[in-house]
C-alpha cells in the first residue's frame, strides 16, 4: 500500500525555504517538516511562485489549482479589489453577475457561473465573506449634515404619530447587503 499523500500549506513551504536560505542542512529540514528530500528540492526550485502565493494571502492554501476560466477570474478579482478598496459592499450574487458579464466580454465560452466555481475562485484568491459593522465608511459626513438640516422641514407637515424610524419599523425592504 502506498503511503498517504500529505499536502503542505504555502506558509509551511515558505518556512522550509527560509530555513534552507539560512543555511540549515537539508537533512534537518527534511526531518523537521517530515517531507522527502525531493519534495524540499521542488519547493526550493519553485521558491518564487510559492513566496508570491504566500504574499497574496494564500498561506493556508495547500494546492493551487488553476480555474477553467482564467481571464474571467482575473477580471473579477481586479474588479473586486477595486470596489472593496472603495468600501463597496459586495456579496456572492453580485460577484456571479459580474463574472458572467466578464466571461462574455473576454470571450470565454461555456461559462455557467456556478456557486462552486465562485467558491473556488474566492478560495484561490483569498477572498472571504465578512459581516459589515457600523457605518463609518457608508456616507460622507457633509452630506449627512446637509440632509439632517432638511428633515425638520420635511416632517413639519406630519403629526408625531405619523413619523416612523425605518430601522425600528422593519421597513428596510431592499437595503444594501450586510455581508461582503
Amino acid at each position: 500500500m502506498a503511503p498517504k499523500r500529505t499536502s503542505y500549506s504555502y506558509e509551511v513551504k515558505c518556512q522550509a525555504i527560509a530555513d534552507a536560505a539560512k543555511g540549515v542542512k537539508r537533512s534537518e529540514i527534511v526531518r523537521k517538516y517530515g517531507v522527502k528530500a525531493s519534495t524540499l528540492g521542488d519547493w526550493i526550485r519553485n521558491k518564487t511562485t510559492i513566496e508570491d502565493n504566500f504574499k497574496l494571502g494564500k498561506g493556508k492554501v495547500k494546492r493551487l489549482t488553476p480555474g477553467g476560466f482564467p481571464k474571467t477570474e482575473s477580471c473579477l478579482v481586479k474588479w473586486f479589489a477595486t470596489n472593496r478598496n472603495n468600501a463597496v459592499p459586495i456579496d456572492s450574487a453580485i460577484l456571479l453577475c459580474k463574472a458572467k458579464e466578464y466571461s462574455v466580454m473576454v470571450g470565454e465560452e461555456g461559462f455557467s457561473g456556478s456557486k462552486g466555481w465562485l467558491h473556488n475562485v474566492m478560495k484561490r484568491n483569498g477572498i472571504s465573506s465578512h459581516s459589515i459593522r457600523g457605518e463609518a465608511e457608508s456616507v460622507d459626513p457633509e452630506v449627512v449634515a446637509a440632509f439632517t438640516a432638511t428633515i425638520p422641514n420635511l416632517v413639519r407637515q406630519y403629526g408625531p404619530a405619523n413619523v416612523y424610524n425605518c430601522n425600528e419599523g422593519g421597513l428596510q425592504y431592499m437595503g444594501t447587503s450586510k455581508k461582503t
